[in-house]
């Protein structure tokens, strides 16, 4: 038995806490740099000197001399979920191994992990630096009550220090345990029998937590598009007025070639995308040869031009990365352009950035606002903007409403003007509607006001029929069509309502409306969804 004393060891931590909180505060840091910019899922980071009382009882029931103890310094990484545990263990061991940190790894253990984890836990280990990974329970007389973390042991300079790794679920047990049991004494039987149960209990949660995370990342990585990697412009911003390359031209082949290409990149239809890329780049290059006739000056002051459509191609073929670069070396000289702006939006968007979308999207909209004469560019940021909001939750369903209305205002004004097409009247009408559907549905509960949102939604709706007759109407029409007439069902229990909402159904399911391979995967998901849930209620209903 050691004869150490609790004034040996309180004198030894007061000398020595200083040094280890600076090499603590120095691990911890490199930690959070990972999560901040390498978008390592460390949730929480937390470390503690040993107290006295803590160490003294160590070195009672390990039979150790008090200068043995390796954690006298100690830090906790955690975890949301089990998954993210490997990915923080493969970061930590790359610091540990990183001879400009002077990190020595002692060794690494894994307490009461499931034998697939911890081969996996050993793979990433052996891969990094070589060791072995220890497996085992924890040392002490409460193993059997469930205790789960991964251990390091590390070395800098002269001291030890140890690093706990684990999920949030587990931090808590090990909070409890800690608090409750561990270190303060024998358990008797019924207590340890309830620490079990409560840790398989606690395990349930943790693998149901991971569950919902792994169902949440599939609907994310499929949330807006089938393919983010094969994602096209969405929409064609015009270039402002005085940027317009035409009025520099000299020559008349120039002129047409310029004209040829533009009118082809504006064309609303693109049935066969590649071929209309291919044809976009013939186009250009036919072009850029002819400019080649102009002069020096001239090109030079279509130079803005000429990167935005370089870029602006890589963009169609899908280049992304490539027309980022472009933009970014553009936006440079011209961060007030909000073509450019809004074309750098779409491409974060669609990577799935979506602050850096939105954040180059309200740029655009604050030139637009404040630019008495470019309406059409003004109404197709409103729409996306709109949009956007909506695809973030029905917590910013308010906004989208605002500038949907703020949209419609500016096509109320500009209608009858000759940039505006049929397509973006219908457009704006089935938006409208399924934003102030949207808002009411979301807002059912809502009894003060119920009436009048639904009251809202159904003058949008108003005006959406007096596109659904039409040859041409899209699919999305059809969509909103079939949702409102069984919203309205719902709340008036108006039987004829469900059968407009089903024949709509069945309209989407034949001719050309069934077509649901779509760039855009959120809509498609949506729609089958209605469909589903109409189509059940129709059975139920008339079935019955």
């Amino acid at each position: 038995m050691n004869t150490n004393t609790i004034d040996e060891i309180d004198k030894y931590i007061t000398n020595h806490s200083e040094k280890l909180k600076t090499l603590l505060w120095e691990l911890e840091n490199l930690c959070i740099k990972g999560r901040d910019d390498e978008h390592i899922p460390i949730y929480l980071t937390k470390w503690r000197i040993k107290k006295k009382e803590s160490a003294y009882l160590k070195t009672k029931r390990k039979n150790i001399n008090y200068t043995n103890i390796k954690d006298y310094g100690g830090l906790r990484l955690i975890c949301l979920f089990e998954k993210d545990i490997y990915k923080v263990h493969e970061y930590l061991l790359k610091i540990l191994n990183d001879d400009k940190h002077k990190y020595s790894l002692q060794k690494c253990k894994s307490i009461n992990g499931e034998i697939d984890k911890n081969e996996k836990l050993h793979d990433i280990l052996k891969d990094n630096g070589g060791k072995e990974l220890i497996v085992g329970d924890k040392d002490n007389d409460y193993s059997t009550t469930g205790y789960k973390s991964i251990h390091y042991i590390i070395k800098k300079e002269d001291y030890f220090l140890e690093v706990q790794l684990r999920t949030l679920v587990q931090d808590v047990w090990g909070e409890l345990e800690h608090s409750l049991a561990y270190k303060k004494g024998i358990l008797n039987p019924h207590t340890k029998k309830n620490f079990t149960i409560l840790s398989k209990y606690l395990q349930n949660i943790d693998d149901s937590f991971l569950h919902l995370r792994n169902i949440t990342d599939r609907e994310r990585n499929g949330v807006e598009f089938t393919d983010r990697n094969k994602v096209p412009p969405k929409n064609v911003f015009e270039y402002e007025e005085c940027l317009k390359p035409t009025k520099h031209f000299t020559n008349n082949n120039t002129h047409d070639s310029y004209e040829d290409y533009w009118n082809h990149i504006m064309k609303p239809e693109r049935d066969n995308y590649e071929e209309w890329v291919q044809t976009a780049i013939d186009k250009y290059n036919i072009f850029k040869n002819e400019l080649s006739n102009e002069t020096d000056d001239i090109i030079c002051n279509i130079k803005y031009w000429l990167d935005m459509e370089d870029a602006f191609l890589k963009f169609c073929k899908f280049d992304y990365d490539g027309a980022l670069a472009i933009y970014t070396d553009i936006i440079r000289e011209h961060n007030n352009r909000y073509c450019l702006l809004y074309r750098i939006g779409e491409i974060y968007f669609i990577q799935g950035e979506t602050v850096k979308a939105l954040e180059h999207f309200d740029k655009a909209e604050i030139l637009l606002d404040n630019n008495n004469t470019d309406f059409y560019n003004h109404f197709k940021i409103k729409l996306r903007l709109a949009y956007t909001y909506w695809s973030l939750g029905t917590d910013y369903i308010q906004i989208s409403k605002k500038l949907i209305t703020d949209a419609e205002k500016i096509y109320n004004i500009h209608k009858n003007n000759d940039k505006f097409t049929d397509r973006d009247g219908q457009k704006l009408a089935n938006n409208a509607c399924w934003y102030y559907l949207e808002y009411y549905t979301t807002h059912i509960n809502d009894i003060n006001n119920i009436d009048e949102n639904y009251g809202n939604a159904e003058e949008k709706f108003k005006k959406l029929k007096t596109y659904l007759d039409q040859s041409k109407c899209s699919r999305n029409c059809y969509d909103t069509a079939a949702w409102f007439h069984y919203q309205a069902y719902l709340k008036t229990n108006d039987i004829k309502e469900l059968e407009k909402a089903y024949n709509f159904c069945l309209e989407l399911l034949s001719g050309n409306k069934k077509n649901f391979t779509s760039f855009n995967a959120r809509s498609t998901k949506i729609t089958m969804h209605n469909i589903e849930e109409i189509t059940t209620k129709f059975n139920e209903v008339f079935n019955s």
